[in-house]
């Protein structure tokens, strides 16, 4: 609809690589996530020494083009995916799943979740006893994610992009919103940047 009207977009927290060339009025300036797919792919070949990994992934933009990206460089680096299950996004129950990716021994269990239904993921992965590695995206680098699985977090794998934001601008948020500085994942740093965007192009063709 904005490419359609002509109307400029700027979205400070949209990882899918589609943003890219939705058109001429759509622009982005968080990190596409075929990079973070990319990175992590070869964290667990080169790092881990994954060889067999196993996906669960949402059936949309985001979890699309992050498995997409993943699975391309991992088997380029001559891993192999031995499964793929992909769920819509308003599914919260797993254990199907869950129970078909164990039984096929993947040496890390990859999933291209949001929060809350990777959440759900993680605490039926450990109610079932399953005892494969995690890693996941970098929206679990949140309090969203650390608080509601506590002890059950621990261990997962996430690749997440470094924080450059200042100490005075997490002072600041932290003030502001009364509550701890929430990393990149919360993309409040890369949205008060597009606000600055914003302005000084306004500035610029004031006339």
């Amino acid at each position: 609809l904005a490419e359609r009207e002509k109307i400029i977009l700027l979205s400070p927290c949209s990882e899918s690589a589609e943003i890219s060339r939705a058109g001429d009025y759509i622009f982005r300036t968080y990190s596409p996530n075929g990079r973070q797919g990319i990175t992590m792919a070869n964290y667990l070949y080169s790092r881990i020494k994954a060889r067999r990994v196993a996906i669960l992934s949402r059936i949309d933009d985001y979890g699309i083009s992050l498995s997409r990206a993943f699975t391309q460089e991992f088997t380029r680096l001559g891993g192999a995916v031995v499964s793929h299950e992909e769920y819509r996004p308003d599914e919260n129950d797993f254990r199907s799943y869950l129970t078909k990716m164990h039984s096929l021994r993947p040496d890390v269990i990859y999933m291209a979740t949001y929060i809350a239904d990777g959440v759900a993921a993680v605490k039926q992965t450990r109610a079932m006893r399953i005892d494969i590695p995690l890693a996941a995206g970098s929206n679990f680098n949140s309090p969203d994610v650390v608080k509601p699985l506590g002890k059950l977090g621990d261990g997962i794998i996430f690749a997440d992009l470094h924080d450059s934001t200042t100490q005075e601008y997490r002072s600041r948020y932290q003030s502001t919103y009364h509550l701890p500085w929430p990393g990149m994942a919360s993309c409040a740093s890369v949205a008060y940047d597009d606000v600055m965007l914003l302005a000084e192009g306004m500035r610029k063709t004031d006339g």
